[in-house]
């Protein structure tokens, strides 16, 4: 019998499948309809832009990347409670879409942003900023449901899953950098402790930061954007910015274009070998 292997793509993808899937029956007796309407808004539509977008786009796109974007913003994107959040859910979803599909890192139009982090930007933001309304509740309902169970599930990925990816320098060092400036800002050690034994601070790491397109893979650069993403996520919490996390995402994101598109010192031509006394 031929042994089943995953790509590290389709192994995230079949992770994030039963993750929401727990979240979802964990929630499901207090929402029922809501998570129904949340999750045809997401996945649904976002199933329906992939097959409509394929025919359109210059290049091909994995429809596993489709499922893990739309999963992304179904948990992370609080379940609809009113007219208004169908709304912000259906344009986070599409505007996720269209940039995973026409700003990609082929395009002239890249954003070099994580797809599910920008069209979560665009609706939370822009809809503030147009109707006045604040009401995109970004509220990581789904990554973290009975307790110890989804924490055990994340760092069972962070520490397995994650490796084939070669992204665990990324985590560590935004793990680590997270904490000691909290322990060093003096944040209470009670504070702490909810931080790191919730499951919310690892799927931010470990799901969303460590994006293949969008984040480093070279070891000392994954420390820095590592690091980067703990200071811009403090940076936030201290200026106390909506939708910290997703900036602190998006900041990182932008902070790796720019490292990546500095310009290469120019090699030096050799220089002529002095005469020796021999040769004068």
């Amino acid at each position: 019998m031929p042994k089943l292997k995953l790509t590290p793509t389709n192994q995230l993808t079949l992770f994030l499948v039963i993750f929401a899937g727990l979240a979802t029956y964990f929630n499901f007796p207090n929402a029922q309809s809501a998570l129904l309407w949340h999750l045809l808004e997401t996945v649904g539509l976002g199933l329906l832009l992939y097959a409509v977008f394929s025919r359109f786009a210059t290049t091909r796109h994995q429809f596993q990347n489709t499922l893990i974007t739309t999963l992304i913003i179904y948990l992370v994107l609080h379940y609809p409670l009113g007219t208004t959040d169908h709304y912000i859910t259906i344009i986070a979803t599409t505007v996720a879409m269209i940039a995973k599909f026409f700003f990609g890192p082929a395009s002239r139009f890249a954003t070099g942003l994580n797809p599910a982090v920008f069209g979560l930007l665009v609706s939370a933001v822009g809809f503030r900023v147009l109707t006045e309304i604040n009401s995109a509740f970004l509220s990581w309902w789904g990554t973290n449901f009975q307790g110890a169970l989804s924490l055990a599930l994340l760092l069972l990925w962070t520490l397995v899953g994650l490796a084939k990816w070669r992204k665990l320098a990324i985590v560590g060092a935004f793990l680590l950098s997270h904490y000691l400036i909290l322990a060093f800002t003096g944040t209470a050690p009670e504070t702490l402790n909810f931080i790191f034994t919730d499951g919310t601070i690892y799927f931010l790491a470990a799901i969303m930061l460590v994006e293949p397109r969008t984040s480093p893979l070279l070891t000392w650069q994954q420390v820095t954007y590592g690091l980067a993403a703990a200071l811009f996520l403090n940076l936030f919490y201290a200026f106390e910015l909506p939708y910290t996390e997703v900036l602190s995402i998006a900041a990182a994101n932008l902070y790796f274009q720019a490292i990546k598109k500095r310009p290469k010192p120019k090699p030096q031509p050799p220089q002529p070998t002095p005469p020796t006394n021999d040769q004068a």
